[in-house]
């Protein structure tokens, strides 16, 4: 039978706060299983997503670079992209007040 934790509980495993997950949640960047509001996280497919997370950080950097591209923009580079420039027009909003 499968591990479900709550947010708690995967926070306090992950070490992160509630608000960490529930923002990795809506982004869709951990595995996460909703039922209506409720949260619910299958703590196998968090192991295999922070194993795979860990794998992807530890690659040598020629062995990325000669990856065929497949010519599409991951929709994380959008999100970073997103919240970069978030952060800039608020920066520029506090310098200009």
């Amino acid at each position: 039978m499968e591990c479900l934790l709550t947010l708690e509980e995967m926070a306090a495993r992950l070490r992160v706060s509630k608000k960490t997950l529930y923002k990795w949640s809506h982004l869709g960047t951990i595995p996460v299983a909703r039922a209506g509001r409720l949260l619910r996280f299958n703590e196998a497919d968090v192991m295999t997503w922070l194993k795979r997370k860990d794998d992807q950080r530890n690659r040598p950097a020629a062995e990325i670079g000669s990856q065929k591209r497949s010519g599409r923009v991951p929709m994380s580079v959008h999100r970073n992209a997103a919240d970069v420039n978030s952060i800039v027009k608020n920066s520029i909003r506090e310098v200009l007040d």
